[in-house]
């Protein structure tokens, strides 16, 4: 009978790694599984480093591929019970008593990956998604080169940076590397010089040789030339005769099988490689089979599992309203159709509820009222500097209509932008009277000043804060209107959204009693999985009652956990009020509110790629504020 591998990639799912992984397992004999934790495992195989994986009863052997490096963990705490751990990684992590360090990378199987290579382009391409990394100077130098044309780029969210590119599947981007001589790549900053690029060894075993950064090339892998700085002579001066590239392609292969050979030997596994390279390796249709059977759903339930386990603990973010009244009258909006007098949280109760989300752990606060005006807070800048005392309260974020920023100085806006992770603008579109029609004032040109004001200011402290642009009309087709204007706001550095349809706020908000705005009617959607918004995060209302949800609970008198008075925020989130909430979706025994609700997303919600990078309670993604709002 077959020994049994398990292999564990449910932080992130490299399909190219995992691939190699599966191969060089079974070539040792094993029969590899993916993402089916068994205790019974020979061989448990963790990808990447991932955090979240433990198993305190797991008495098999682990091989930890720390590739990664963005975690400090601790093995030993994490399978204490393992006959042998193994840790592999170019340079050496922290391994305490009893868990053995393997330098090296990843297994890396040649006949894999090449392809024939026929012909050459000498212009550059860079084949990644977009990585946030604020003023890297690598990340602008590049920028530099794909703006002015000089580099092809594939990958997703560029259009952040106002550039143009496409994503590629995993073949796709062998074939690309095989016809062009020359790709940059790009590392995170904490990544260089401890772990490699997945481009060091996926474009030299197609010939083509890879541009990195100055320190990055630790073990020496063929075609990798280190830069000072991304600049046009880095290319240039590269030979791409198309045989050099075929040579290339030939010494990356030996390169890597001979890796390969030697992690294979570190981790006393018997295995000649050569027998691999006689094997019958993925064609085009298999390799597409293979990474189909790979993204299935067993990799959706795991991540939704992880969401699940993440927020059961605490919040995923914390919600302060701190007041209720608002200097607009949106037709849209429930404000003027609630029942709560105008009220504000006291500084007393703020800084309660701060310092309990801290010993939490902190991370993300937004301060954005549902109902009412952020900037209208008699005392939003004490709040601030509440906020800024304790250090792991990472991202302050809300939203506003932009009205009142005039009458905030230059120096209280500088001090909001600095200390602001995003800051959401509602703007009813861009003509005064659509603007006056939707929410009944005549405030359009004070807020487009106060925008621009806004980004002058940004600019001046250097502020890496989030200026979205979020426009409400009742036109779908807005954005091609007024494209040229979306996209000059863009190059200002704002993000840009826009929706013509509203939510219902429970019920409050009713279709037939509102002229120009189009309000969705939840009654009739079938609700009995759990909502994700009472999962994610409560909400201080400014009298001082915690609500599970801030989305629609406006009147505060629906889904109430506690008192911040009486209770505590942890006490709050474990309450038997909020699990009977949690409950009722399958129990089919919902409150009215949220019967009626049009906001309603299931916890299947939690599979989608917005929640693959959030793993921890601290720098949500901002893909993730592009779908929740500020």
């Amino acid at each position: 009978m077959k020994k049994t591998c398990c292999v564990m990639t449910c932080e992130y799912c490299d399909l190219d790694v995992y691939l190699n992984v599966r191969l060089f397992y079974r070539s040792v004999g094993y029969r590899v599984l993916k993402d089916r934790p068994s205790r019974n495992a020979d061989l448990l195989v963790v990808l990447r480093g991932d955090k979240e994986i433990s198993d305190r009863e797991y008495a098999g052997i682990v091989h930890a591929y720390d590739y990664v490096r963005e975690y400090k963990i601790d093995w030993k705490a994490r399978f204490p019970k393992a006959e042998k751990i193994f840790v592999i990684s170019p340079t050496p992590p922290e391994c305490p008593d009893g868990v053995t360090y393997v330098k090296g990378y990843l297994p890396v199987i040649p006949e894999l990956w090449q392809s024939p290579i026929k012909k050459k382009h000498n212009r550059p391409i860079h084949i990644s998604h977009f990585k946030p990394m604020g003023e890297d100077r690598y990340q602008q130098d590049l920028l530099k080169l794909i703006k002015s044309g000089l580099v092809r780029v594939y990958g997703k969210k560029w259009d952040r940076v106002d550039v143009k590119a496409k994503p590629l599947s995993y073949r796709q981007v062998d074939r690309m590397f095989a016809s062009s001589s020359c790709c940059y790549g790009l590392m995170y900053p904490y990544q260089r010089g401890k772990t490699l690029s997945g481009r060091m060894w996926q474009a030299p075993l197609q010939g083509c040789f890879v541009i990195s950064e100055a320190g990055t090339n630790i073990i020496g892998c063929p075609g990798v030339i280190e830069a000072s700085g991304f600049r046009v002579d880095n290319f240039t001066t590269i030979d791409d005769n198309i045989e050099k590239c075929r040579a290339l392609a030939a010494d990356a292969a030996q390169f890597w099988k001979t890796a390969t050979q030697i992690l294979a030997d570190e981790l006393k596994l018997k295995i000649s490689l050569k027998s691999v390279s006689n094997r019958r390796i993925f064609g085009p249709r298999r390799l597409l089979s293979a990474i189909r059977q790979t993204v299935e759903q067993p990799f959706r339930a795991l991540q939704i599992r992880r969401m699940l386990k993440l927020t059961d603990r605490r919040p995923l973010y914390l919600i302060v309203e701190t007041v209720n009244t608002c200097n607009a009258r949106c037709v849209f909006c429930c404000y003027g159709k609630t029942k709560l007098k105008p009220q504000v949280l006291p500084l007393d109760i703020f800084e309660k509820v701060i310092r309990e989300y801290s010993e939490m752990g902190g991370g993300a606060v937004s301060l954005t009222p549902v109902p009412g005006e952020v900037l209208l807070d008699p005392h939003l800048i004490k709040r601030y500097e509440i906020l800024a005392k304790y250090k792991n309260i990472d991202q302050v974020s809300f939203t506003t209509n932009g009205i009142a920023f005039e009458k905030y100085s230059d120096e209280e806006l500088k001090y909001i932008l600095k200390s602001s992770f995003m800051i959401q603008v509602s703007i009813g579109g861009l003509d005064r009277e659509g603007y006056k029609n939707l929410y009944q004032v005549d405030q359009f040109e004070n807020v487009l000043n106060s925008v621009s004001r806004l980004l002058s200011l940004k600019r001046s402290v250097g502020s890496d804060v989030h200026i979205h642009l979020s426009f409400r009309t009742n036109n779908p087709n807005f954005e091609d209107i007024h494209r040229e204007q979306l996209e000059a706001y863009k190059r200002q550095g704002c993000l840009v959204s826009h929706i013509s349809w509203y939510g219902n706020f429970g019920g409050i908000v009713k279709s037939g009693e509102v002229k120009n705005a189009q309000i969705i009617d939840g009654s009739g959607l079938a609700k009995n999985e759990t909502c994700v918004y009472p999962l994610l995060a409560p909400s201080v209302l400014p009298n001082s009652l915690i609500t599970n949800c801030g989305c629609v609970d406006v009147n505060g008198d629906s889904l109430i956990i506690g008192d911040t008075h009486h209770n505590s925020l942890r006490d709050c989130w474990s309450s038997k009020e909020r699990k009977k909430i949690l409950d009722s979706f399958r129990q089919g025994t919902l409150v009215d509110l949220c019967r009626q609700c049009s906001m309603y997303r299931p916890s299947a919600h939690l599979a989608e790629p917005v929640y693959k990078n959030i793993q921890s309670y601290q720098k949500l993604p901002l893909e993730f504020y592009m779908l929740y709002g500020g």
